[in-house]
This record gives C-alpha cells, structure tokens and sequence, in this order.
C-alpha cells in the first residue's frame, strides 16, 4: 500500500475474494495502523496478514525500519463504501 505524506494514521478494509471490484467480495473489517512515522512525500508500505494461534486476522505494517502490528477490529460492512 501507499501511506500518504504528512500522515500517521492509516485505515485499511480488508476483504477475502478474487472480484476486481472490492465491494464485490466480502468485507472482513478495517485495521487502523496508527503511530508511523510521517514523511513529506508519500511511501510504499508493505503489509503482512497472518491468523494468530486464535484464528483472529493480524496485519503487519512496515514502513522502512519501523514495524506496526495490529488485530482486525470489526466493522459494519457498509463503511467499505463510504471511504
């Protein structure tokens, strides 16, 4: 993903399926990666999904040398479309 310049905070919906239209597979819920580092310019971040030992989703962000780790947070499923 793309982390936007002058940002922290970053929200992800994560959906399972193939379609090419998010919305058009299922929506599993949003993660919130907060606390990286900002920068003037956008820059690629690179994400990691892997299930815990508890079978909840784990999302892995890394942004250079900096490593965020977050558990999926439900959501309604309608707030993929108003992003």
């Amino acid at each position: 993903m793309t982390v936007e310049g002058g940002k922290t905070v970053h929200k992800v919906v994560v959906v399972q399926g193939d379609r090419a239209q998010a919305t058009d597979n299922d929506y599993l819920g949003m993660v919130v990666i907060d606390d990286l580092p900002a920068s003037p310019d956008p820059q690629s971040c690179e994400l990691t999904f892997a299930l815990d030992p508890e079978c909840l989703l784990k999302v892995y962000a890394r942004l250079g040398n900096v490593i965020r780790e977050v558990t999926l947070a439900g959501s309604e499923p309608w707030e993929v479309k108003h992003l």
